[in-house]
């Protein structure tokens, strides 16, 4: 598994204009993706989106005579997703570590964030297809590894890891396994070839090179 290292965070100011009144947006840029926190009700509760290099499709800042906004569109949103309130150097920052994300040139940037499918290309569609289900796969241990870091609570790791889930049913990837027995009677050689997630409401398979599972972000 490739380490997901935090590069850069950048947090919304206080008062300037478009600044915050109580807790302030976020942004961490990592080797592998770009996360946007935005807490509610007075930090209980945060909304989380996190997007990775290659489904980021432009990237842009708004400067103002006080602070700069940061403006990010994706493939697979439709509405822009934006910081405002940022101090200028820092959003600069921001925006050469993104642009260097996006082409695959950040230190210990991931295989499969290197990989960029050029259009009309029945290869490279499915190519990006198999990323995408590995990049599903790997986020989750991940997750863990920023729990540790500080840069998620227990709350925002519940709420990312029900989002990986969600994309995972959609994707019609294989979801956790109910408990450890159903997986064995379905394969027999699985535990000799496979570590099993000690956290007792997974009980997943992994493969025996797994650092962490890869559905619930145990440490295994």
């Amino acid at each position: 598994m490739d380490q997901e290292d935090i590069l850069l965070t950048a947090k919304q100011a206080k008062g300037v204009p478009g600044g915050s009144i109580s807790t302030p947006n976020s942004i961490y840029v990592t080797n592998t993706r770009v996360i946007f926190k935005n807490p509610k009700l007075f930090g209980l509760k945060a909304d989380i989106i996190d997007v990775n290099y290659r489904d980021i499709s432009n990237v842009r800042l708004k400067r103002g005579m006080f602070s700069t906004e940061i403006y990010l569109n994706t493939r697979n949103r439709a509405e822009e997703i934006s910081l405002p309130a940022v101090d200028k150097q820092i959003a600069q920052e921001v925006i050469n570590l993104i642009q260097k994300g996006i082409q695959g040139e950040l230190p210990n940037q991931s295989r499969t964030e290197r990989k960029r499918p050029t259009p009309n290309s029945q290869n490279n569609v499915n190519s990006s297809k198999e990323n995408e289900e590995e990049d599903l796969y790997t986020r989750l241990g991940k997750l863990a590894d920023l729990k540790m870091k500080g840069a998620l609570s227990e709350d925002e790791f519940r709420l990312l890891k029900s989002d990986i889930l969600r994309k995972m049913s959609n994707s019609q990837l294989r979801p956790p396994a109910d408990n450890y027995e159903k997986n064995l009677n379905e394969n027999p050689v699985i535990e000799a070839n496979s570590k099993v997630c000690s956290n007792p409401k997974c009980k997943s398979i992994n493969p025996v090179t797994s650092l962490y599972c890869k559905f619930c972000g145990t440490k295994l």
